[in-house]
């Protein structure tokens, strides 16, 4: 008679052989999940940013559906523990908490990050008397770029630094000399131009203030390839205006940065070929009566120069300013300065400011520059 527990016993032996069988057709170790991973050394090199930031954040995208994001103060390069797999990578000066002057977003995907201006209500511009939503903020200078060919890590650089990680009787969080593979080298640049408005003016010493909006600039720039997006925004430059000159003939400048014209057009200026009503420049004047308000329009799509900036001490800088001048002459004969009405002023008025806050408006007037 046989024994009731024999089918029992021999059926596992069969099925611990089967297993043993299998385990040993196996390639690789077994590990735990976290240390199914190779350390990598990606190197990022500024000097192609006109400033080398304090912190910054890189993120690596695998497509084994692993997302790798770093926020360091380290700078110019970051070791990181990665699965195998294929991964492209993308980095930014600073973190996204960071910035108030731009909005960063689409950060799941490389191609779709994206650095966009804020947008408000305009204190002083409107249509229609309603206010017009514009970007009145001028943006930080970001840099950034991204890496499309990327990197591949495979299973043996997995094993071989598990094996220089044991060897090297330490933890993952010390620090351990050598195993690393040197994968990328990132070399971020600015995306961020400054933005200079000039006009000339006659009898510029009637003007208390002045204010401009700049329409069809760009709204937003991608951080991977720094290619501005088609949608645009109305720029406005407030309250950080100069006047140089006389009560003859002076030129007032006012100043502010930009992401760029839509559609990477930035990159073919001059255009002389670029349609005038492609931008349009509204001026708004205060006059040293603290009354009377010029109001003047000029399509200025056709204006545009670009010149290396003059960038001010205290301020973030840029490489290059977008720039239109206004009355003086560059497009003919009818590109004249702007003449101003004469004026009394006020008891309380010095002359021209730069910042004079919310202005209470009286009768406004339609100049013409020709």
């Amino acid at each position: 008679m046989r024994h009731p527990v024999m089918p029992v016993i021999s059926a596992f032996i069969v099925l611990s052989s089967v297993l043993i069988a299998l385990c040993g057709c196996q390639k690789r170790r077994l590990y735990y999940p976290w240390e199914l991973s190779a350390r990598v050394h990606l190197a990022v090199d500024w000097s192609q940013c006109m400033e080398r930031p304090s912190g910054m954040t890189l993120i690596l995208y695998g497509d084994n559906g692993r997302t790798y994001t770093t926020v360091t103060s380290e700078v110019d390069g970051v070791d990181l523990d990665v699965m195998s797999g294929h991964y492209t990578a993308l980095v930014f000066c600073y973190s996204v908490e960071e910035w108030a002057s731009l909005r960063l977003s689409g950060l799941d995907t490389r191609g779709g990050a994206l650095a966009s201006l804020p947008l408000g209500p305009s204190s002083w511009r409107n249509t229609y008397g309603v206010a017009d939503i514009v970007s009145s903020v001028p943006p930080s200078v970001i840099s950034a770029v991204g890496d499309a060919g990327g990197f591949s890590i495979d299973d043996e650089q997995v094993d071989a630094w598990q094996d220089h990680l044991r060897r090297s009787g330490k933890q993952r969080w010390e620090t351990i000399e050598g195993g690393t593979l040197d994968v990328l080298t990132l070399v971020p640049r600015d995306l961020v131009y400054g933005l200079e408005v000039r006009v000339r003016a006659e009898r510029a010493n009637n003007i208390k203030a002045v204010r401009a909006g700049i329409d069809g600039l760009a709204g937003a720039v991608t951080l991977a390839d720094g290619r501005t997006a088609g949608d645009s925004v109305v720029q406005t430059i407030d309250d950080s205006w100069s006047m140089k000159g006389d009560a003859t003939l002076a030129t007032l400048t006012g100043r502010t940065r930009t992401l760029g014209l839509p559609g990477d057009a930035t990159a073919s200026l001059p255009d002389a070929l670029r349609s005038p009503s492609t931008n349009t420049l509204d001026l708004h004047v205060l006059l040293r009566d603290l009354v009377t308000v010029i109001d003047t329009t000029v399509a200025v799509g056709h204006r545009w120069t670009v010149e290396p900036s003059e960038n001010r001490a205290g301020e973030p800088a840029t490489r290059l300013t977008m720039v239109l001048r206004i009355g003086f002459g560059d497009m003919g004969e009818d590109d004249r300065p702007m003449v101003i009405p004469e004026t009394k002023p006020m008891e309380t008025s010095s002359g021209f400011d730069a910042v004079v806050g919310e202005w209470e408006e009286g009768e406004s007037i339609e100049l013409p520059l020709w």
